[in-house]
């Protein structure tokens, strides 16, 4: 979901929320989680449909339907963890759903479908894959900003996102929404909202 799925994708200061705290990863860590595909959606193109929406009614039209592309990502060391970190679709049939206002700008978005992640940790070798098939949900609070949410997310926090240099795959039985605005051409992330066990890749593939 490259617009979407990245997958993140959110405001919480680096310490307990909703229960769960990404401060200790190894206390909370899930087993293999199988988040939402919206884990990457924080790196998609989720800003303005581009084919011509369906008018419903007055204020309100949609939804424009798209797939999503996604392409591999590189993280060099301590971006978003301590070593150099490649993220790559090994399966992707995302689907989002945009709904927009009378001015053509999205207020309300889907993401579903079948996608598949490989992180590797380039320095080692070592790699693992995760299957975050499933569903998401976007909202468009302001022009440069959205708020991603749902079960079973994945989330690479970088060193300007808070919490900062973490991997993050949420459980599906959990849950996150992350904030993400655009400041000076980049992608700024805020955890707002996180319940239930996760995974910390950063913590996983440092082993």
């Amino acid at each position: 979901m490259s617009k979407a799925v990245a997958l993140a994708v959110a405001v919480l200061t680096v310490g307990a929320i909703g229960g769960s705290s990404l401060t200790q990863p190894g206390a909370s860590a899930a087993p293999p989680a199988r988040p939402t595909e919206a884990a990457q959606l924080a790196d998609a193109d989720l800003t303005a449909p581009d084919a011509a929406a369906r008018v419903d009614e007055p204020g309100w039209h949609g939804p424009v339907t798209k797939p999503v592309t996604y392409t591999t990502q590189d993280f060099p060391a301590g971006v978003v963890c301590r070593f150099h970190t490649r993220l790559e679709f090994l399966a992707n049939e995302v689907v989002t759903r945009t709904w927009s206002n009378d001015a053509g700008a999205p207020v309300f978005a889907t993401a579903t479908g079948k996608l598949v992640i490989r992180v590797t940790n380039v320095d080692s070798g070592r790699s693992v894959d995760r299957d975050i098939s499933g569903n998401g949900t976007l909202s468009y609070p302001t022009p440069d900003s959205y708020v991603l949410s749902g079960p079973g997310i994945a989330a690479a926090l970088t060193t300007q996102d808070t919490p900062h240099n973490k991997f993050v795959v949420v459980s599906e039985r959990g849950y996150i929404a992350e904030r993400v605005v655009m400041v000076g051409g980049q992608k700024r992330r805020t955890v707002l909202h996180l319940i239930g066990p996760y995974e910390d890749l950063c913590h996983t593939l440092a082993r």
